[in-house]
């Protein structure tokens, strides 16, 4: 079990990513020469993220992307999750000029970059990771196989293009809300359209 915590902005840039792997002790065998030494391997019992692991996201955040105390103030966008609404998360990121934005629930899908634009290059460039393995004679694919694919599927789905086409579909960056309700008036007519297939379907009388 593997997560990865990604940050990226509306210049095209991102920064190393955190990789939470669920165990207990780190594996000698993780590091491989295609890492750059800056990401940020963290354990936890689950393989999620958790308020402990939080903090160390945000001091990873604060490093990479150049906040602090005596800089500018930056933007950060983040999810519901528990762990980005801890006091201490909080001080923190006040602390680094870093002013929050939650996105509202449920919308992440329409409106959070990495889920409008990022994850299905990742996840179609990961595929290609695993079947290029069990063609060279790999019989299975492990985290230590991860994270010798992690900088070339992240280095290929992350490529700056991705990531501001990301932006700019979410509606964030240029600023356009009226992209995200055209894409929510289409979701919520698919929806619609589906249930109207399901109650038809039940209406219709049963053969004897």
């Amino acid at each position: 079990m593997v997560t990865i915590i990604k940050g990226i902005s509306a210049e095209g840039k991102s920064i190393p990513p955190t990789v939470i792997i669920k165990g207990s002790w780190f594996m000698e065998d993780w590091e491989n020469e295609n890492q750059s030494d800056s990401e940020l391997l963290l354990l936890s019992d689950t393989g999620y993220s958790n308020e402990r692991l939080g903090i160390r996201w945000l001091e990873h955040f604060i490093s990479f992307s150049g906040a602090g105390p005596q800089a500018p103030y930056k933007m950060l966008l983040f999810d519901g999750h528990s762990s980005h609404t801890t006091e201490d998360f909080t001080i923190k990121y006040w602390e680094n000029h870093v002013v929050p934005f939650e996105f509202p629930s449920h919308m992440t899908h329409l409106m959070q970059p990495c889920d409008v634009g990022l994850f299905q290059p990742e996840k179609h460039y990961h595929n290609k990771a695993i079947q290029s393995a069990l063609r060279g004679g790999a019989t299975s694919y492990n985290v230590v196989s991860f994270l010798d694919d992690l900088a070339d599927i992240r280095d290929k789905a992350l490529a700056p293009p991705n990531i501001i086409s990301a932006f700019v579909r979410s509606g964030i960056y240029p600023p356009n809300p009226a992209y995200v309700l055209k894409q929510m008036e289409r979701y919520n007519n698919r929806r619609k359209l589906k249930v109207n297939k399901t109650t038809k379907s039940r209406d219709e009388p049963s053969l004897p």
